[in-house]
């Protein structure tokens, strides 16, 4: 079963979107739509347990244990302590790191376009607009982007160790004639 590999793909995709945050983007997204995604990545990605858990049941102790308090991982403590406390009002059990996790401040860098007076105002880009968010865990901050980035690394290492696929198939649906195939995505 590879059903964990859909997941893997949606969490690539996720943060994907964190690094063009950073990066700098042209958009009209809230700030909160933003905030909303970061916070999406780390709930996919510490969910990606269940699905190699689902998938491969002799893996579930070994799953568990890069999430444990006293073994785990830090960013996936972390990862963990962000997904449970965006379900959970207390976050009072299975605290990995930090009751107090949270994403806090966030920085933007806003970049304009020269604006030339005879313009038409219709021609105006939105300005390019660079995020940054920091974690706060036990009285630390953690940059938001490279928490995910060691995520992501954490997670291909493990994959790797236990001998599953880290490699992301894209299923691309035809609607003309009904047909699909599968595509390696780049």
């Amino acid at each position: 079963m590879d059903r964990y590999l859909d997941q893997w793909a949606r969490i690539n995709r996720w943060h994907r979107k964190v690094n063009t945050f950073y990066e700098g983007e042209r958009s009209v997204l809230e700030d909160n739509e933003r905030l909303d995604m970061v916070r999406t990545f780390f709930i996919e990605c510490f969910h990606l347990k269940d699905w190699i858990k689902a998938d491969f049941p002799n893996l579930s102790v070994a799953t568990e244990r890069i999430f444990d308090r006293v073994e785990g991982e830090e960013c996936f403590k972390i990862c963990a302590d962000l997904a449970n406390a965006s379900k959970h009002v207390d976050l009072n059990k299975a605290v990995r790191k930090d009751k107090e996790t949270k994403i806090g401040t966030q920085g933007i860098t806003i970049m304009v376009d020269p604006i030339k007076w005879d313009s038409d105002p219709k021609d105006y880009l939105p300005p390019v607009c660079k995020y940054r968010w920091d974690i706060i865990a036990s009285r630390k901050k953690f940059d938001v982007k490279e928490l995910a980035d060691e995520c992501i690394e954490s997670w291909k290492k493990f994959m790797r160790k236990n001998g599953l696929s880290i490699e992301i198939v894209a299923r691309l649906s035809i609607p003309i004639d009904g047909t699909s195939f599968d595509a390696k995505a780049s």
